[in-house]
C-alpha cells in the first residue's frame, strides 16, 4: 500500500520522537551498545551494484543533522516525493571514460556520469559529466587532481582538507552560440571534511550504525568566452564568475550490501534542510549466470543479493 503524505501540523507523534531523541543524547543512554565503526575500502560499494534512491525536499522539523558526537537519528518518515535509480558501472562501459582514465567506478544517475577512483587509501572523484548548461547536453569536467571523498580507514573524529582545480575548454557550440569558438571553464574546488558524529540511523531503509560526515565545499569559477580568427585570438569575455559554498551531511555505514552514504543531507544559505536522498531499498546486483544449457534458446540460473537474504531465481525459455 503506498504511503500517504503526512499532514503538516505538529502531531503528538513528532513530540514523542522529539523527546526521546533529547533523553537518549542528553542521558547518554546505552551509548555502549553503539559502537564506534571503522569505515574501511571494502566497505564501499564495487561495479554491478543498483541502488534506488528516494528524495525529500520537504523533511519533517526534526529531520536535521543533529549534533557532534552520538546521536540516535530517526529518519523514518522520509518521503519518496521523487527517486532516482543509482548504477554503480565499470567506467570503460560509459561514453566518458577516455576522459576519465584512472577512474575504476562510475555512478550512473538521471543526472549524468559521476567518476571515481576507488583504492585502499582512498575514495576519489575523478570529474562529472552533467548537463550544466541545461540544454541536453552532457559536459564532461575533469577535477585535477583526483578530489578526496573518503580516507581510509574513516574513523569518528578524523578531520582533513583537500583541494582540485577545474580546466575545461568547451566547444561553444554545444551551449549553442556562434559568438565565441570556444568556452573556457576554470576554478578550484576546496573541500574540508569532518567525521564529528556517529550512532544509529534508522530511514525507510533499515536501522543501522553510522558514521555521519560533514563536507563543507567551495567552487570559485569563471567562465570565460574566446573568439578566433585565422588562429589568432580576436577577443575575450569574461561570461561569469562566482565562488559558490555548500553544506552537506553524508551518513555513511559498514552494514553489508551498502556501500554508499545511506542519507546524504543538503542544507540552503539559511541554514535550513534543503533535500535529503536517502536509500529507499538494499542495493541488488545480479550476478553473472552461473550455468547455462544452451540449444536453440538460453536457461539460466542467477542470484541475487540483498541485506538479509540470497535468492536465486531460475528461468526457462
Amino acid at each position: 500500500m503506498k504511503k500517504r503524505n503526512r499532514p503538516v501540523f505538529f502531531s503528538s507523534t513528532v513530540l514523542i520522537r522529539r523527546l526521546l531523541l533529547i533523553l537518549v543524547n542528553l542521558a547518554g543512554v546505552n551509548h555502549g551498545l553503539y559502537a564506534q565503526i571503522t569505515l574501511s575500502y571494502t566497505d564501499l560499494v564495487n561495479t554491478d551494484t543498483l541502488i534506488w534512491r528516494g528524495i525529500d525536499y520537504f523533511p519533517d522539523s526534526i529531520t536535521g543533522p543533529g549534533n557532534p558526537g552520538f546521536n540516535a537519528w530517526d529518519f523514518s518518515d522520509l518521503l519518496n516525493r521523487n527517486s532516482d535509480t543509482v548504477y554503480f558501472l565499470n567506467p570503460d562501459l560509459t561514453p566518458f571514460y577516455s576522459k576519465f582514465p584512472n577512474a575504476n567506478l562510475c555512478m550512473v544517475t538521471n543526472e549524468g556520469y559521476t567518476y571515481f577512483n576507488k583504492s585502499a587509501p582512498q575514495f576519489s572523484l575523478e570529474g562529472t559529466a552533467t548537463d550544466i548548461l541545461l540544454n541536453g547536453t552532457l559536459i564532461p569536467i575533469k577535477v585535477t587532481p583526483p578530489l578526496s571523498i573518503v580516507k581510509f580507514p574513516a574513523n569518528y573524529m578524523d578531520v582533513y582538507e583537500d583541494s582540485s582545480m577545474i580546466n575545461e575548454v568547451i566547444d561553444a557550440k554545444l551551449v549553442g552560440t556562434t559568438s565565441f569558438d570556444y568556452i573556457l571553464l576554470t576554478g578550484n574546488v576546496k573541500s574540508y571534511v569532518k567525521w564529528d558524529a556517529y550512532g544509529t540511523m534508522t530511514t525507510p531503509f533499515g536501522t543501522m550504525n553510522v558514521l555521519r560526515q560533514t563536507v563543507t565545499e567551495t567552487i570559485h569559477y569563471t567562465v570565460t568566452g574566446k573568439k578566433f580568427f585565422l588562429g589568432l585570438l580576436l577577443y575575450s569575455t569574461l561570461l561569469s564568475e562566482d565562488v559558490e559554498t555548500e553544506l552537506r551531511y553524508h551518513w555513511w555505514t559498514d552494514t553489508p550490501y551498502v556501500g554508499y552514504p545511506v542519507v546524504e543531507m543538503q542544507i540552503n544559505s539559511l541554514g535550513t534542510v534543503k533535500s535529503v536522498k536517502f536509500a529507499a531499498a538494499l542495493s541488488v546486483y545480479v550476478k553473472e549466470p552461473i550455468m547455462t544449457f544452451c540449444h536453440d534458446s538460453c536457461d539460466a540460473a542467477a542470484s541475487v543479493n540483498g541485506a538479509d537474504s540470497n535468492y536465486q531465481y531460475l528461468w526457462y525459455d
